[in-house]
């Protein structure tokens, strides 16, 4: 459970459980590239750089979270 959390903020949740609080840029990025998944798998059109931005500009680097953990 993440303590403190106030009506607005942005969550990420797997099996209806927070996970952790993130912030509004990164809320977009989730939901772009799980935008651009559904996409695909319906057989729609998606642009996979867009919605993958984020990933693409760092490759082979580690988001903050995942380092953090890493180096714990």
């Amino acid at each position: 459970m993440v303590e403190g959390l106030i009506p607005g903020d942005f969550v990420l949740v797997f099996r209806n459980e927070v996970i952790r609080r993130i912030d509004e840029t990164e809320a977009h990025q989730i939901e772009a590239a799980l935008a651009c998944v559904e996409a695909a798998m319906t057989g729609k059109a998606a642009d996979t750089d867009a919605a993958f931005a984020d990933i693409l500009a760092n490759t082979g680097k580690l988001p903050e979270h995942l380092e953090r953990m890493r180096s714990a």
